[in-house]
């Protein structure tokens, strides 16, 4: 069960414009989304969650190459777990996730020492003065 739940976790956090000018209060504002990520986890939340996961797992499938298709999910379920036929087991382990248990990993993973912080400022543009576009 820990395998599917740290293999497709994704989060997503909403941060509001004013930060995307500072990267000093873009992390601070990340960091408090982090910190507080478990109280935002909710029922209905994780349902929306898990009925998305099972559609684009089910979607997948229907390929059979690219990304995300019957090839890739065959060759996850070898590579990551030692068993191709892992890809039948999928929607179960999507059906087993509770809040609690979802609620209980973040509180052990989403820790400040389980964190890396990357600044990354592109140079700025130049503008040509040869008149090349």
């Amino acid at each position: 069960m820990a395998r599917t739940l740290l293999h497709r976790f994704h989060a997503l956090f909403e941060l509001p414009d004013l930060c995307l000018e500072n990267p000093v209060s873009l992390e601070q504002a990340l960091i408090s989304e982090i910190n507080n990520a478990g109280s935002a986890i909710t029922d209905a939340g994780l349902e929306q969650a898990k009925a998305s996961a099972r559609f684009a797992f089910i979607n997948g499938l229907q390929t059979t190459g690219g990304f995300g298709g019957r090839a890739d999910a065959l060759a996850q379920g070898y590579i990551y777990y030692g068993d191709a036929n892992n890809v039948n087991t999928v929607l179960d382990d999507i059906s087993k996730v509770t809040t609690a248990k979802l609620k209980s990993m973040v509180a052990e993973r989403l820790i400040p020492s389980n964190r890396i912080t990357l600044v990354y400022v592109p140079a700025k543009k130049t503008t040509s003065t040869t008149g090349d576009k």
